[in-house]
């Protein structure tokens, strides 16, 4: 028995799309004698052009009927914790030395800190109310910035009552940014298709290692706190800024329209 085997063209179609794109492939076939008695082989098939400029498309998805990209969606909301976490760890890096530059007591300073955590917890219910009335999106994006700004604010802080009111602003930014990201998280989550929101909280941790690491390189070479807060939370406004473009838009239903 002689065996030959040769490949002939052979096009099918997938289940969507049937008509409009079909899926073009090879099938070998071997030959046994003359009997060219016919079985498959092997088979393999690839995209046509238009199939795989069908696909293009999809990748570009339908949250609550409006278009977006789940991959930029997903790098959008990353970045946004990442950053997050790595400003606020600069502020914590350099909390002996606006304590002494102050010349507060312990006990003095304990008062201000207690003051960013009554901040966080006025403003994050606070939060929840304009996410559902806004959107996580426009949230997000205004909360982002204002904690970026009032960072900044610290540094200049001349008196423990001036101190205590700038970090009640900075926890009230920070709480809201916080529920604000996360509900943008959860929404980015849902529409992804899969479990992804423990990859936010990982690089916010990791966004909060480097962060230190840098805040307390900063500290050791002497840069005043001032300049240190202005140019990291210049930085973090930039990032911020370029991953706001990504979020995921919210729906009528979100946005309160």
């Amino acid at each position: 028995l002689s065996l030959s085997l040769r490949l002939c063209v052979k096009t099918s179609s997938p289940s969507q799309n049937r008509a409009k794109y079909p899926v073009r492939g090879y099938t070998a076939l071997y030959d046994i004698g003359a009997a060219d008695w016919r079985r498959p082989f092997f088979t393999f098939s690839y995209p046509s052009k238009q199939a795989l400029m069908a696909t293009s498309e999809q990748t570009v998805q339908k949250a609550d009927g409006i278009p977006f990209d789940p991959r930029l969606a997903r790098l959008a909301v990353t970045a946004i914790f990442f950053t997050n976490g790595a400003l606020v760890a600069n502020w914590f890096a350099r909390i002996p030395d606006v304590k002494h530059q102050l010349g507060l007591s312990e006990g003095s300073f304990s008062l201000a800190l207690l003051c960013m955590a009554v901040g966080a917890l006025i403003a994050q219910p606070a939060t929840g109310v304009l996410i559902g009335k806004y959107g996580s999106r426009r949230m997000t994006s205004i909360m982002a910035l204002v904690f970026c700004a009032t960072v900044t604010l610290i540094g200049f802080a001349s008196s423990l009552p001036l101190l205590m009111l700038v970090l009640f602003f900075v926890g009230a930014a920070n709480g809201s940014l916080d529920v604000s990201m996360n509900a943008q998280a959860a929404m980015v989550e849902r529409n992804y298709g899969r479990s992804i929101m423990n990859s936010f909280h990982a690089l916010w941790s990791v966004g909060g290692l480097i962060g230190a690491a840098v805040g307390g390189l900063i500290a050791s070479r002497g840069v005043t706190v001032d300049v240190h807060f202005v140019a990291a939370a210049a930085v973090a406004a930039v990032l911020m800024l370029l991953a706001l473009r990504g979020l995921l838009p919210d729906g009528p239903s979100r946005a309160g329209h």
